[in-house]
């Protein structure tokens, strides 16, 4: 296919919990796991949603208790599609870095799900303009800092309104981050609020050149797992870009494309396949006589050949046929008469085939066939 099915490029097995369990279990397990949203599956394991870093940042911050079951939380609702729908089907769910679509198998069980990142991770970088600068693509993001002596409390409450991240400075230097994962961890440690930032910030901070290009970014991101990066000039902070902004840059043509000519591709997606399945045909059929050719017939003989030797109760046989003075034919009649007897000995042994046999031409004059009986299967070469 032209694209791929969303449970291709899937993060297969997602972590996940009951909705009986507490937000304080959640909060564990993301922990755990280094997450920053979770599956929450109801009893029945038919609806799926999602407990995100936001939203354990909103219960800390506005004191709300932890220990209450996560089914008496609003969580956003995962929207769940079949594990073979085509990315052009379920683009437009995807908007936001944090949106996620839920794969399931045709039992409604969840096998994967799919975000952002995993579109940044299946961008080939080739396919964009590799020598524009991150400095002239973007307007990039403004950027939030605090001191490094800044106290937990602000900066969480910080994050509750940017839904971004922090960067952390000292003496007008960038030391440090702080994320929405990063708020995860502080608040499952329950950590004191008075602490400054600078004892729970990730660091180094892990920054790109604004000369960067678009492809260096992409690898950038891909390599770390980042949702974002962070662009400098030297010691100076230039901006943040996000996933989203890659994505839409790599993607914007093809966005474009979906919105103007959905109909339009999915009609070619279609036709593309009935063409894969064609050429599949042409390559197994013999031309002239339309049965299966050498490679076809050689294929199926190393399979009952397989299933024989396994096996051991049931017989192979080969029979061969040489159609006689057949070489007089065409010499005397000529090659289109030679063609007309192929096809005509073609249609007699069709006769005489059920639908469980194989009939081919092994080249030449040659024609094959091999039948299938119940406790035995026999294989006719005709030659």
């Amino acid at each position: 296919m032209v694209f791929p099915s969303i449970g291709e490029i899937a993060v297969q097995h997602p972590v996940s919990i009951v909705g009986s369990a507490s937000i304080a279990e959640a909060m564990q397990r993301m922990v755990e796991k280094g997450l920053r949203d979770i599956v929450v599956v109801d009893s029945n394991n038919k609806t799926f949603s999602l407990f995100t870093a936001n939203d354990l940042i909103y219960l800390n911050t506005h004191g709300l208790d932890l220990a209450q079951p996560l089914t008496e939380y609003p969580c956003r609702a995962l929207p769940c599609f079949p594990l073979t729908t085509n990315i052009l089907e379920v683009f437009g769910q995807l908007c936001d870095d944090d949106d996620y679509l839920g794969v399931v198998t045709d039992n409604n069980e969840l096998m994967g799900i799919v975000s952002y990142s995993d579109l940044i991770s299946s961008i080939d970088p080739e396919i964009i303009i590799e020598r524009q600068e991150l400095y002239d693509l973007f307007r990039l993001r403004e950027i939030h800092t605090t001191s490094a002596q800044t106290p937990i409390s602000s900066v969480l409450c910080q994050l509750e309104l940017i839904d971004d991240c922090i960067i952390v400075v000292a003496t007008d230097l960038p030391v440090g981050i702080i994320t929405t994962k990063d708020a995860v961890r502080i608040i499952a440690k329950q950590l004191p609020q008075e602490m400054s930032v600078s004892e729970v910030m990730t660091q180094p901070l892990q920054t790109v050149p604004h000369t960067a290009t678009i492809r260096e970014a992409l690898e950038f991101i891909n390599k770390n797992h980042f949702k974002r990066i962070v662009v400098t000039e030297g010691n100076q902070l230039l901006g943040v870009v996000r996933q989203r902004e890659l994505v839409n840059l790599a993607y914007s043509r093809w966005a474009e494309m979906l919105r103007n000519h959905a109909a339009e591709l999915q009609e070619v997606v279609m036709l593309l396949e009935r063409q894969t399945v064609k050429l599949e045909h042409l390559a197994t059929t013999d031309p002239l006589t339309g049965i299966a050719n050498r490679q076809k017939f050689e294929k199926r003989i190393r399979q009952e050949l397989y299933r024989v030797n396994r096996y051991g109760k049931e017989r192979l046989s080969l029979i061969l046929i040489d159609l006689d003075h057949f070489k007089q034919v065409n010499d005397n009649y000529g090659h289109p008469v030679g063609d007309r007897v192929l096809k005509e000995v073609v249609e007699l042994l069709k006769q005489g085939l059920r639908t469980t046999d194989l009939l081919g031409r092994w080249g030449g004059g040659g024609i094959y066939s091999d039948v299938t009986a119940y406790w035995f299967r026999t294989c006719r070469l005709y030659r």
